[in-house]
């Protein structure tokens, strides 16, 4: 609310990388699922704030390799496809956390079980977990087919602001090409990105 009122009307509820299991008594009382507590929370504040707001949400399962046991047997993603209000984009991250490809078909698995269009979380350039590290390349990996299985992609770059020039370039050339149903040539992109 306070946030809100200061004139945000853009929220990501965030329930990566916790504990799948509750650590509080009461809530286990309460509710039967940490997926039930967390749809309640999410469902709840989408109603108080829905009339002018834009709602993100992740998941603890937030990849296939976080899934258990499966992604196709989670009961954990299937209360969230199910129970979850429409209205809010899910964010997914693809087989793994940081995984090299993404395919049309994968994507179309998560939304049978998501009910819905996966908002890609893009980890591929992330450094967040290794600042040490930097990724430079081009965007690469995912298939042009994308497009029309996903809600969008919302990058997670380097945590140095200056080397995503190639990654959030090259980025923006993958979906102008998968819009416009170019072939994304690798060599090409460099080449662009090096150019500009």
């Amino acid at each position: 609310k306070q946030v809100y009122d200061l004139g945000c009307r853009h929220f990501a509820l965030l329930f990566d990388d916790i504990d799948p299991q509750f650590s509080c008594s009461l809530d286990q009382k309460r509710f039967p699922s940490l997926a039930k507590a967390q749809v309640h929370v999410s469902n709840h504040i989408y109603k108080i704030f829905s009339s002018d707001c834009y709602f993100m949400f992740c998941p603890t399962e937030y990849c296939a390799s976080r899934a258990y046991p499966t992604l196709e047997d989670s009961n954990y993603l299937q209360t969230i496809g199910n129970e979850l209000c429409q209205a809010f984009d899910v964010l997914w991250t693809g087989e793994k956390v940081v995984p090299e490809t993404i395919t049309a078909q994968h994507i179309k698995s998560v939304r049978k079980i998501l009910k819905r269009k996966p908002l890609i979380w893009e980890n591929l350039h992330a450094n967040d977990y290794d600042p040490r590290r930097v990724f430079l390349g081009p965007y690469f990996g995912r298939d042009l087919e994308l497009v029309d299985e996903i809600a969008g992609v919302l990058s997670n770059p380097n945590n140095q602001f200056e080397l995503n020039y190639i990654p959030l370039l090259s980025l923006s050339i993958w979906y102008q090409c998968a819009m416009q149903k170019q072939e994304y040539d690798i060599k090409k992109v460099c080449r662009t990105c090096i150019e500009k």
